[in-house]
Parts: C-alpha cells; sequence; structure tokens
C-alpha cells in the first residue's frame, strides 16, 4: 500500500474551496476598480483586467448553474486559480490585479460574501417549509390528537397546533441567522496579509462596491475573525436540530403502533426483503444531517479556540464546515417542506388512539379547582379516581358518581361532561392555547404574513 503523502494535495484546498470563485471573481473586480480610482495601477490595465474577470464570472455562472466545478487552472486554492486563469488570458498585467491585498484579506471577504447570498436562500428555504407546515395545519384544522409530555398521553390537542409549534421554530431559526447576515456584513478587503498597506487604498469604496455595510475597522481581526463563520454553523446547527425533532415527531406518528400519519410514497422506501415496509428514509436523513452539523459546529470551534492573532492556515479548513452546515439546512428545508406537503393525517386514528380517557384527568382537576377546591387537593382526587380506573381496567367516564364524591363531595354528575377531547380542546381558550378559534387565527395570520414577505 503507498502511504506517501501528496504534499501539495496535503496544504491545498481547492477540492472544496472552488464554490468560491464568482465571489473571488467578484471581490477581485472591486479591487481592480479601486486601484484604479486610485491610480495605484493604470485605468488601461484595469479595465483589461476587469473585462477578464468579467468574463470569467460569465463562464462560472453557467458551470454553477450546471451543477459543475468551474474549469480553471489547477492551483494550491481557488485565489490562485483564478489568477492564474487571468494572467494565462492577459498575461502579465493581470499580476497587477493583486496590488495591495493577500490572501489572508481575499479569501475573508470571499467567504462573508458567500454568506450573504447564501443566507438568504437557506432564509427562503424555511419560509416554504414553514408554508407547507402551516398550509398542512389549516387542513386539518379540527382533528385531535394526545398530546405528549415525556411521549406519555398527557392532554388532548388539535393535530394543527401541534404542528403549528414547528413554525414557531422555524422562524427563530430564520432569526437567528438574519442576526448573523447582520454581523458579518462588514469587508475585510484591504487588510492586506493583517496589518494594512501602505498603498493609498479606499477600503469604504470596496466596501461599497461589494455591498457591505462597512469596512472592517482593525486589520488584524479583519483577517483573522470566523466568529461569523461559527455563528452561522450554530445557527444551521440549531435550525436542523429542531428538523430533527419535527422529524422524529413524524417518524413516530407514521409507525404501525400511532398511525396518526401516513408518509408520502415519493419520500419513503421499501425494505429489499420484508414487502409490507414504508421506511421514512428521508426523514431519518434529515435527523442524521443534524448530527453532522453539531459536528462542523463542533470541528470549528475546536479549530479556532486555541489560535493566535492573526492569520493562521488552520483557517483554511473552516470553509469545509461552513458549505456543509449550509447543504445540510437548506437540503432538510427542502425534504421537511415536501413531507408536510404530502402527510395524509389520519383522525379517527388519532382519536382511537386515546389511552381510554385518563389523559382528561386534569379536566377534572380543573373542574374541582373551578368549584373552589385548592388545585393540589384537586389533584390528589382525581390521581385516586384514576389508580381506581386503572386496576379495574376501565375509563374516568366508568367510574360510577359514588365513587367520585368519596373523593370529593363537589364532584356532581356534570363532571362526566369534562371526558369530552374536543371539549377539553376548545376549553384551552388562554394566549397561545390549543382551542380551535385560536389555532385556526394564529394559521391565518401567519399564512398572510408569509405571503406579505
Amino acid at each position: 500500500m503507498n502511504t506517501t503523502t501528496n504534499s501539495k494535495n496535503f496544504i491545498s484546498s481547492s477540492e472544496y474551496d472552488w464554490r468560491l470563485a464568482l465571489c473571488d471573481a467578484r471581490g477581485s473586480i472591486a479591487h481592480v476598480k479601486m486601484l484604479s480610482a486610485r491610480k495605484i495601477i493604470p485605468p488601461r490595465d484595469a479595465a483589461k483586467i476587469i473585462r477578464a474577470l468579467e468574463n470569467l464570472s460569465a463562464e462560472i455562472r453557467v458551470s454553477l448553474a450546471a451543477g459543475r466545478r468551474p474549469s480553471l487552472p489547477a492551483a494550491e486554492d481557488i485565489h490562485y486559480a483564478v489568477e492564474k486563469e487571468i494572467i494565462r488570458r492577459l498575461g502579465p498585467v493581470g499580476g497587477k490585479m493583486h496590488t495591495a491585498r493577500s490572501r489572508n484579506d481575499q479569501v475573508a471577504t470571499d467567504l462573508r460574501l458567500w454568506l450573504k447570498e447564501e443566507i438568504p436562500s437557506i432564509i427562503s428555504s424555511s419560509r416554504r417549509a414553514r408554508k407547507a407546515i402551516l398550509s398542512k395545519a389549516a387542513a386539518n384544522i379540527s382533528a385531535v390528537m394526545p398530546g405528549y409530555t415525556h411521549l406519555q398521553q398527557a392532554q388532548p390537542v388539535l393535530f394543527a397546533h401541534w404542528l403549528s409549534a414547528y413554525n414557531e421554530m422555524l422562524m427563530r431559526d430564520e432569526s437567528r441567522l438574519a442576526d448573523c447576515l447582520k454581523r458579518l456584513d462588514e469587508s475585510p478587503l484591504g487588510a492586506a496579509a493583517f496589518a494594512g498597506t501602505s498603498f493609498p487604498v479606499d477600503r469604504r469604496l470596496t466596501a461599497r462596491l461589494l455591498g457591505f455595510e462597512r469596512p472592517m475597522a482593525n486589520s488584524v481581526d479583519a483577517v483573522s475573525a470566523r466568529d461569523f463563520a461559527c455563528e452561522f454553523v450554530a445557527a444551521c446547527a440549531v435550525l436542523l436540530v429542531n428538523l430533527s425533532r419535527f422529524a422524529e415527531d413524524l417518524i413516530i406518528f407514521s409507525s404501525s403502533e400511532f398511525g396518526f400519519i401516513v408518509m408520502p410514497a415519493d419520500y419513503s422506501s421499501g425494505s429489499s426483503i420484508m414487502p409490507q415496509k414504508k421506511n421514512p428514509d428521508w426523514l431519518e436523513l434529515v435527523r442524521a444531517k443534524a448530527a453532522s452539523a453539531v459536528g462542523s459546529l463542533m470541528s470549528l470551534l475546536a479549530l479556532t479556540k486555541n489560535l493566535p492573532l492573526s492569520y493562521n492556515r488552520d483557517l483554511q479548513e473552516d470553509k469545509m464546515h461552513v458549505f456543509a452546515a449550509a447543504d445540510a439546512a437548506r437540503m432538510s428545508l427542502d425534504v421537511s417542506a415536501a413531507v408536510a406537503r404530502g402527510l395524509q393525517v389520519r383522525p379517527s386514528r388519532m382519536l382511537s388512539a386515546f389511552n381510554k380517557d385518563y389523559l382528561l384527568a386534569t379536566e377534572l382537576a380543573d373542574y374541582l379547582s373551578v368549584k373552589g377546591i385548592p388545585f393540589r387537593e384537586a389533584h390528589r382526587a382525581v390521581a385516586s379516581v384514576v389508580e381506581e380506573a386503572s386496576r379495574l381496567g376501565v375509563g374516568l367516564k366508568d367510574i360510577p358518581l359514588a365513587s367520585y364524591k368519596k373523593r370529593s363531595a363537589v364532584f356532581g354528575r356534570d363532571l362526566y361532561l369534562c371526558l369530552d377531547p374536543r371539549r377539553a380542546v376548545a376549553s384551552k381558550k388562554s394566549l397561545g392555547g390549543t382551542a380551535g378559534y385560536n389555532v385556526a387565527r394564529y394559521i391565518k395570520t401567519e399564512l398572510s404574513l408569509l405571503k406579505k414577505i
């Protein structure tokens, strides 16, 4: 076995940083325009370089749109590859585009530019997922299911109310991503290697040309900061953990033991040996992507935790974790949206799954509280009734009134009205509760807001 390490391959980042090709060309165009405006290089040379970079950018777009890696010269990284291609097309004059900059500020700029495009794309995917989730909730507004804590039946809730919880989670995920976008909206370009440059550059001009809010204030920080990358990957990891919970709920609810939903056929797989199986493979992979994103976050934090200022070559490997987290977030959002759209909901199975009527015990405790019994006393009284019903193997509605009165004299025949899941759901009128009116209004409002975005 050949164990010889190719030193050039070891130090190269070209296997993954080609995804920055378009951002690198864009950053170079802005830099050359500034060099010309500041008379650092002749305008005629700048015009040639800019034209060549624009032509190259058009070719890169075609390749990326087709899902292909751009055709560029072999090089240690994307920055050298783009520069080599421009020099190949123009000759030595092409080398002037690297005046007054370093690969250190160049790569920091490229990565921020890439995230400025990627984050809005992920937010858009999240909004499509939320629309699919809310639309499915709206189509099943009357379905009542057992609600769970500790995966034990707890209280009845509307299926739409349960589903809408994921809309709230994804909105927070979008907010985290938007906050991250605000903080990374600064340009490192012009910081050069780390100390700045003696050339009379105009960093405000390049920041403006690239759409940044401002240039970064400290050149050392500009080339070495990767907290923006950590923050982005952290936001993706949290988003994917939320999607993993969504996937897990649907996987459980689609199992034969629950049967609350039927997974869409296009997002299920059969078994290689068991003909009856319908495996939720897509959602299982959403769970796996969440694990990978958490791993990417840990890797990136570990990568940066002991780095002295300013730039270190370790930072070359930040991009693979950023790209992996972004891809996982976007793909998982798209899959989750498609699954939500294709779900078949089974309201009758949900109702039949109620564990007798024990999960209505809280309604009885509230019934006593309304009649003036301290809640802890009411809780003990109802717990005693539940214990008797469980011992006899019957439901709460099957326990005679006399047995209830032994626990509390205030029990009346109207207690049996509490033992209706739909009535229990309708009674939860508090803000954010599961009452049908609350849920329907919430879904209508949220869908309306999504249409305006």
